[in-house]
C-alpha cells in the first residue's frame, strides 16, 4: 500500500506540475527547446518514480545517454504497467508506440500527445509505420513491445514484425532492452505496488554490420528474440534467489484462507527440499507431479524457466481445488484429481514423487515406481524423497508428524504409514528399472531423504 501511495501521489503531482506549470512557463520563455525541455524533465521524474519506490530494488544495467546514440529502434519484452515508466525514464529521447485506448485517457493519453509519443493503428499498420519514420526523422528513438501485450507469467511471448519491418527498410540499428521481474513490483492482476526487484539491462545493439538485414525481417526478429530470451534467462537465474521466489508462489494462494497462506509461507520457509528442487529437475520438458497436494513444488518450478510445462495430480480434491485457483489460464500448468494408484501416466520428462511413497503398502510402492519408469522418456529423471526408515531418533520425529498430520486431515491416506529403509528404495527402484540414485541429504530434514534417479535402459 505504501508503494502504491507513492507512485499515486509523485505521479499524479509530476503529470500536473509538467503538463499544467512548467509546460506553460516554457512555452513562454524558450518556445522552441519547451518540448525538449518538458521531455527531460518528465525523464528525471519517472525516474523518481521508480528508482525512489519504497520497498524495491530496480537495477539498470548498461544503460547511460550514451546508449541511445545515435538513434534507434528500442525493443523490450513486457511484463507490467511499470515498464511504461521504466522506458520513459530512460536517459535519452525514447518515444512510445501505444494503443488507441491509452492515448484515449484523460492524464495519460494527454502526456502521450504531448511528449510525442506514437499512436499505433492496428488496422493500419502503414500510417503507424509512417510515424515512427518521422520520429526517428526528428533524432529520436522509437520504442516498441514486439509481443504486443504484457506477459501472463514474466516469461517473453512469441514476438511480432512491425518492429523489425521497419528496421530492415530503413536499415535502422535495433537496442534490445530486457525487463526481468517488473511484473513483481506490479502484477498483471493488480492494481497496486508490491516488494520486487527488478532488472533493466540493455544488450549489444543488432546492427546491418553484425547481421544481414538482407535475410528479411522474420530472421531479423526471431534473431533478436532468441538473444532476449537467452538474456531474460540469465537475469532470472540471479534474481531468482530462494526469498524471491518464496514471495512469487506465496502471492498466488493469496485469499485461499487463512490456513492454506499460512501453510505455503512455512512449508516453503522451513523445508528444505526447495532450495534443491530446480538443480535436480531438468531444465526443459513434461514434469508429472504426483500427490501435488496445492502444487507448491510445480510453481516453484514454473518460475524458475519457460521451458518446463507441469501436471500436478492429487488424490484430495480440496487441494486440488486450491491449487487449480492459483493456476486458471497458466498455459504451462495444470492439476488435475487422480488417485495416482489407479491412473495411467501420461509420457514425461520427469516425475515428481515428494513425501507421497510412504502413503501405500510396499507391494503398491512397488506399482507406483514401475509406472513412473514406463511413463518416462528416455534421459528422464525421477526426483523421489520420502522419510528412510531407521532406528532413530531423527525418523521417529518425521513419523509422529506424519501421524499427526493423517489424523487431523493434514494429508490422506487409506493404508496407514510405509516408510521403508533406504536400502529398501534403492532396492524396489532397481527392480522397476531405474539407474543408479543419487542421494541428497540436504534437502530433507530427520530421515527424509532426496533420491534423483535416472531412467534405466527401457
Amino acid at each position: 500500500p505504501l508503494g502504491t501511495v507513492w507512485v499515486l501521489l509523485h505521479l499524479g503531482g509530476s503529470q500536473v506540475f509538467l503538463y499544467y506549470v512548467l509546460r506553460p512557463v516554457l512555452k513562454v520563455f524558450s518556445p522552441r527547446e519547451a518540448d525538449d525541455q518538458l521531455r527531460r524533465a518528465t525523464r528525471w521524474m519517472a525516474r523518481g518514480v521508480v528508482k525512489w519506490m519504497p520497498f524495491g530494488k530496480l537495477e539498470f544495467r548498461n544503460i547511460s545517454p550514451a546508449t541511445f546514440s545515435p538513434p534507434c529502434i528500442v525493443i523490450s519484452n513486457h511484463q507490467s504497467a511499470v515498464d511504461v515508466m521504466l522506458m520513459v525514464s530512460l536517459p535519452g529521447d525514447v518515444r512510445q508506440t501505444a494503443k488507441k485506448r491509452v492515448f484515449d485517457q484523460p492524464m495519460l493519453g494527454l502526456g502521450c500527445k504531448i511528449l510525442g509519443h506514437v499512436m499505433v493503428e492496428p488496422n493500419d499498420p502503414e500510417t503507424t509505420l509512417n510515424r515512427c519514420r518521422a520520429r526517428l526523422v526528428e533524432g529520436a528513438a522509437v520504442h516498441f513491445y514486439p509481443e504486443g501485450t504484457r506477459s501472463p507469467d514474466g516469461f517473453m511471448q512469441r514476438f511480432h514484425r512491425g518492429a523489425f519491418e521497419l528496421a530492415v527498410e530503413l536499415k535502422q540499428e535495433i537496442l534490445p532492452i530486457v525487463l526481468c521481474d517488473t511484473n513483481t513490483a506490479m502484477p498483471r492482476d493488480s492494481y497496486w505496488f508490491e516488494p520486487f526487484h527488478a532488472v533493466v539491462s540493455a544488450l549489444p545493439r543488432v546492427t546491418p554490420q553484425n547481421f544481414d538485414y538482407a535475410l528479411g525481417s522474420v530472421a531479423l526478429m526471431r534473431h533478436c528474440e532468441t538473444l532476449m530470451r537467452d538474456a531474460l534467462q540469465k537475469l532470472h537465474d540471479k534474481v531468482n534467489t530462494p526469498r524471491v521466489l518464496r514471495r512469487k508462489v506465496a502471492r498466488l494462494y493469496r485469499y485461499q484462507g487463512q490456513f492454506v497462506e499460512q501453510f505455503v509461507h512455512w512449508k516453503m520457509k522451513l523445508d528444505p527440499v526447495f532450495t534443491a528442487l530446480d538443480a535436480a529437475v531438468p531444465r526443459a520438458g513434461v514434469i508429472l507431479d504426483l500427490g501435488c497436494g496445492y502444487g507448491l513444488a510445480t510453481h516453484w518450478l514454473a518460475h524458475c524457466t519457460d521451458a518446463r510445462t507441469f501436471l500436478g495430480v492429487d488424490y484430495d480434491e480440496e487441494k486440488i481445488r486450491v491449487a487449480k485457483c492459483t493456476a486458471p489460464e497458466h498455459s504451462r500448468v495444470r492439476f488435475e484429481q487422480q488417485d495416482i494408484l489407479n491412473w495411467e501416466f501420461p509420457p514425461c520428462d520427469a516425475v515428481l514423487l515428494l513425501d507421497v511413497l510412504h502413503y501405500w503398502t510396499p507391494d503398491k510402492q512397488q506399482l507406483i515406481l514401475d509406472k513412473v519408469r514406463r511413463a518416462l522418456r528416455p534421459g528422464g529423471k525421477l526426483i523421489l524423497r520420502d522419510g528412510a526408515r531407521a532406528e532413530s531418533e531423527a525418523h521417529e520425529r518425521v513419523h509422529r508428524w506424519e501421524i499427526f498430520a493423517t489424523r487431523f486431515g493434514l494429508n490422506r491416506t487409506q493404508e496407514g504409514l510405509h516408510f521403508l529403509t533406504l536400502a529398501e528404495l534403492e532396492t524396489a527402484l532397481q527392480r522397476a528399472g531405474f539407474g543408479k540414485s543419487e542421494i541428497r541429504r540436504e534437502a530433507g530434514k530427520d530421515s527424509n531423504v532426496m533420491l534423483i534417479v535416472p531412467a534405466g535402459p527401457a
